[in-house]
């Protein structure tokens, strides 16, 4: 369930602004520094920004107090209520007509019944729910709304699902949180109120006290594990590891702590260490997110193209700098004589050596192009390949291109193809 259109828009608005001026207040020299360069860099430097600001909650004080937008007292009291918020590793439970459940999996479990923006909530994440995101909520006129910044963190495994459905139904029990904020004042008494059930209660105050200052890994969080020593204990309290991987780092911390972690929800696996336990199709995905993890960092950034056989520097140079882009979420571009497109890139390892298959869309000379390619990262650090037209015909003119000398459709076995560094 969405906000409707008129109030997601001001709440974009708002927020837009509100994050802008606190990332450039905290730093000016971020990436996002005012309103203009948030709308203009990519999502996860939004969402770096806006922690930036959660981290820092006075600054919003100082947004309010200079009120540099000059908003009206209406739209300032929607701002002040954003000092109230829910930051956590949450468990997105179940989708909804009227809302989608987020279910905070702490010792007393918390079900919120959050609303989305412009995209549905279930659109932001890549897997079938339960599953487990990073998110901010927020108070909005009396409802909650979660910000669309979502990182997702982890798949359950079944056995960790219906602990997340046991969980759902004890903070259904105890009442889905609706709003955020001070709790209301309580209804006046009735000649026949002493015959009422006690109602359910429909609020908390998550302020960001609680987000800061706490350990996020208690002790009592292991209680009843057996095998585990204390010092292993009492490195995890003081270390408080963030993912799986850090924890297992620990001495004497096996899977079967980090998986009691996992279900409190206090620690992440982004890179699925613990399904690699699970079944085989679950162990596959785990390794495949990790080799794109590790090969990824090779390739992503601003690459200077300095050679293309059989071309000389004359014809790729001919309008202008001729470069290869990658960008983190596996989109890219690239551009060199007449010819520009749009890249979507996979990452891999093969035999331990990072690897960027890529399909491509752009033009050639004004004229559609389609195709698909490969590129590696040399030891000396160029990147070095081919690309393959969908028309058919194999060459070397092409944007960042393929692995050392993969045989394949899409190899020319002239010349050595397409080379570029990082600029």
């Amino acid at each position: 369930m969405r906000l409707p259109e008129q109030e997601a828009g001001r709440f974009i608005a708002l927020y837009s602004g509100l994050i802008g001026w606190c990332a450039g207040r905290l730093d000016a020299t971020a990436k996002v520094r005012d309103l203009q360069s948030f709308l203009d860099v990519q999502m996860e430097d939004k969402a770096e920004a806006r922690d930036r600001m959660l981290d820092h909650p006075k600054v919003i004080d100082e947004f309010l107090a200079e009120n540099p937008y000059d908003l009206g007292p209406d739209d300032l009291a929607l701002i002040a209520a954003w000092r109230t918020f829910v930051r956590d590793n949450l468990v997105i439970e179940r989708d909804l007509k009227k809302h989608t459940v987020f279910v905070e999996w702490i010792d007393e479990p918390v079900a919120y019944a959050v609303l989305s923006l412009t995209d549905e909530i279930v659109d932001l994440v890549p897997s079938p729910l339960p599953i487990v995101v990073e998110a901010v909520l927020l108070p909005w006129k009396g409802a909650i709304v979660c910000d669309g910044m979502v990182r997702y963190r982890t798949h359950l495994a079944p056995g960790i699902r219906r602990r997340a459905h046991d969980a759902y139904k004890v903070a259904k029990e105890r009442g889905i949180v609706t709003t955020l904020g001070p709790a209301p004042e309580p209804a006046p008494a009735t000649t026949n109120a002493s015959r009422r059930k006690p109602s359910k209660p429909t609020n908390r105050r998550m302020t960001s006290s609680r987000l800061k200052g706490e350990p996020r890994i208690r002790a009592d969080h292991l209680d009843g594990l057996p095998g585990l020593r204390r010092a292993a204990v009492r490195a995890l309290v003081e270390r408080q590891p963030k993912t799986v991987a850090e924890a297992l780092d620990i001495p004497d911390v096996g899977r079967q702590a980090t998986g009691r972690l996992l279900e409190r929800g206090v620690i992440a696996d982004p890179d699925g260490v613990q399904a690699r336990a699970l079944r085989p199709r679950f162990r596959r995905e785990a390794m495949e997110r990790q080799a794109s993890s590790s090969a990824k960092p090779a390739f992503v950034g601003r690459w200077r193209i300095i050679a293309m056989d059989p071309f000389d520097e004359d014809y790729f140079e001919m309008d202008g700098p001729a470069y290869v882009e990658v960008e983190a979420r596996g989109s890219g571009r690239f551009r060199f004589g007449l010819v520009s497109g749009e890249m979507d890139c996979r990452f891999t390892l093969v035999n331990g050596q990072p690897l960027m298959e890529f399909s491509w869309e752009g033009n050639d000379e004004h004229h559609p192009e389609t195709g698909r390619g490969r590129a590696v990262v040399d030891p000396d650090g160029t990147m070095r390949g081919r690309r393959r037209g969908d028309r058919g015909r194999a060459t070397s003119r092409g944007s960042p291109a393929t692995a050392p000398a993969p045989r394949g459709p899409w190899c020319s076995r002239r010349g050595r193809g397409t080379r570029a560094r990082r600029c």
